[in-house]
């Protein structure tokens, strides 16, 4: 009888640790499609703003924009309204800089190699620079920052479009 409680009760630790992280699992998704789904839109957002300032037509969009990666557009759009609003450009300059770290953290995600620790998510990426690897994240809040982050730089980009209009 006693055997049969000792299998019973290991199941159900089994069970529980398998719930446990299914949870960590989905949390630790969850945030990683949020800061995709927000990093997406400041790269939208900032490639609608670039097109605003150059006053191009829509149908000159993807011709102009799609060829750009994300920290060379940062770049050419920092410049671009910087000439429309040159006493922005110190504004300017650290809005870029701080999209530019927030796409190292995205390179980090799109390209590290995912696991799952007990507080959550966490990724291994090597750096193309010092060819080392290091470990980033490790709890949901980290990620959930990084979207915050992304949608504080889209709200910025917006301010400045509009200061211009």
């Amino acid at each position: 009888m006693k055997e049969k409680a000792k299998k019973k009760k290991k199941k159900q630790q089994r069970r529980q640790l398998r719930m446990e992280f299914a949870r960590v699992t989905a949390v630790g998704l969850h945030a990683v499609g949020r800061f995709t789904f927000e990093f997406s839109q400041l790269e939208f957002t900032i490639r609608v703003a670039l097109l605003a300032c150059l006053e191009l037509p829509q149908e000159y969009f993807d011709i102009v924009t799609a060829p750009y990666d994300f920290a060379m557009l940062c770049k050419v759009t920092r410049e671009a309204l910087s000439l429309k609003t040159p006493e922005r450009a110190a504004e300017l300059e650290q809005w870029c800089k701080d999209c530019l770290k927030l796409n190292d953290d995205r390179v980090r995600i799109a390209h590290g190699t995912w696991t799952l620790g007990p507080d959550g998510p966490s990724v291994r990426h090597v750096s193309r620079n010092s060819l080392k690897a290091r470990h980033y994240f490790g709890t949901t809040a980290e990620i959930d920052r990084l979207s915050d982050e992304a949608q504080r730089l889209l709200q910025q980009i917006l301010a400045f479009k509009a200061a211009r209009a």
